[in-house]
């Protein structure tokens, strides 16, 4: 019987990821999801709402490949263009608030916990496939890495309100790191780390 290939990192990862929001998930009360979130007008409902659109869209945009050259070389590139366009971050927001009053909770983790893994064995059979995103073409694996650091940066966001440490796998800390330094020369982010510098460096996630 031939052995079935092994799941990329990139997609491991973010399965690993979406575990978590599934645990994180069935273990808070109720009241824990009107909590503030880190993000600004956020509510911890609201938060699961928005990136519960990440389960969806890879799931979508998997079973739209494209022939056409990509757009994005990588994660950063991917998200950089949201420097482009500030506006985009209250309509993102209008959008997170009208998913959580459309959905219960059990409707939000379930996306986690069941639609998760099929959207990840869906990627994971269709390989290394050139998607067409709302933000333009990039190859399946640097998507999902932007899911990744999504998945991560809200995490923390709602870890921290609630009280938690942030339960967050070594592996998906280190790709979300990789993005962000790679938004800024090297030198200047040595100087800013380092109290040499108060120049601004990172973009503002939502």
């Amino acid at each position: 019987m031939k052995k079935a290939a092994p799941m990329h990192p990139e997609l491991e990862t973010l399965r690993e990821l979406w575990e978590i929001w599934t645990k994180l998930g069935w273990s808070l009360a109720a009241e824990d999801f009107d909590r503030q979130s880190l993000g600004e007008d956020w509510t911890v409902k609201e938060v699961f709402a928005h990136h519960s659109q990440a389960v969806r869209r890879l799931d979508q945009f998997v079973g739209e490949p494209t022939d056409l050259p990509v757009d994005h070389a990588n994660a950063t590139s991917f998200f950089n263009q949201f420097n482009l366009r500030p506006d985009d971050a209250g309509l993102v927001r209008d959008m997170a608030k009208k998913e959580a009053l459309d959905a219960t909770v059990p409707e939000l983790i379930a996306e986690f916990a069941d639609h998760g893994p099929r959207a990840i064995e869906k990627a994971h059979r269709a390989g290394d496939i050139v998607v067409q995103t709302d933000e333009g073409r990039i190859h399946i694996y640097d998507y999902v890495r932007t899911r990744t650091v999504e998945s991560v940066i809200h995490l923390i966001d709602v870890y921290r309100p609630l009280g938690l440490p942030p339960v967050i796998p070594l592996g998906a800390l280190d790709r979300t790191a990789e993005v962000l330094l790679n938004f800024m020369d090297r030198v200047e982010f040595i100087e800013a780390s380092t109290g040499r510098s108060g120049k601004k460096l990172f973009p503002v996630f939502w």
